[in-house]
């Protein structure tokens, strides 16, 4: 008697795919953490956004108030080729009716340091858009000096050129 035996099926590997689903696992947790890594916020700007919110809180809320700083600022300027005049409207902007008074108290004194900072422009300096934000950034830094000096609470927003001149 012949017998036949039918050749035996060969075991499968299950090494083989268990180590083939461990590196779809990993894979898809390295994945996850590059995406994780991208999308989270950089440490400055949650620095920077914690700040601002700061910032937000510590100013007083409420419609702007507005002081201008009447009559007109007009200064001889420097200038090599001739003589030259620069006439400017300022205006001081706040929040806070407190800061508001204070400016309406202090306008002598304000007015005579924009005056001496006006008066020591050169026509080069303001003759261009970035020469008249740094003159409007001085004024700004000036303002808020002077009252500092007056109050610790004093608050100042901005500093607004409603006309600016040169003749």
């Amino acid at each position: 008697m012949a017998s036949t035996t039918e050749p035996a099926a060969a075991p499968e590997k299950r090494g083989g795919n268990l180590l083939l689903v461990i590196l779809l696992v990993l894979q898809l947790v390295l994945m996850a953490a590059v995406i994780m890594l991208y999308l989270r916020p950089a440490p400055n700007a949650a620095a920077a956004g914690a700040e601002v919110a700061e910032a937000e809180t510590a100013r007083p809320a409420g419609p702007a108030i507005y002081h201008a700083l009447d009559p007109a600022f007009i200064v001889n300027l420097q200038d090599d080729r001739r003589l030259r005049f620069m006439q400017i409207s300022v205006e001081v902007m706040t929040r806070d009716p407190r800061s508001a008074k204070l400016i309406e108290n202090n306008v002598p004194m304000l007015r005579d340091a924009l005056l001496m900072l006006f008066s020591a422009q050169r026509l080069d300096e303001i003759e261009t858009a970035e020469g008249k934000e740094a003159l409007r950034s001085a004024a700004l830094e000036t303002v808020r000096d002077i009252l500092l000096r007056e109050s610790p609470e004093a608050s100042v927003e901005a500093i607004f050129f409603t006309s600016f001149v040169v003749q």
